[in-house]
């Protein structure tokens, strides 16, 4: 488990491509490197921010958070 954990950590920080894990409240539980560049933040530095800061033309703020997540995973929000 550590082994193939390890693996993803490496896989995702080598990436082109920016990306961006967070909860069903919208927190940002972690970004890798590309994604920092992406937004110019820090190292760390998207980590417990809000998704909706992002993003607020795409997703304007009075989005309730179910519906950023699912308009994000690609579902229709209700």
């Amino acid at each position: 488990l550590v082994s193939r954990e390890a693996g993803i950590d490496a896989v995702l920080h080598t990436m082109a491509d920016g990306v961006i894990t967070f909860d069903g409240t919208g927190i940002i539980e972690s970004a890798n490197p590309a994604a920092e560049r992406m937004f110019d933040a820090p190292a760390g530095g998207l980590v417990g921010r809000n998704i909706e800061t992002l993003i607020p033309t795409v997703f304007p703020r009075a989005l309730p958070t179910m519906a950023l997540t699912e308009r994000v995973a690609g579902h229709s929000a209700p």
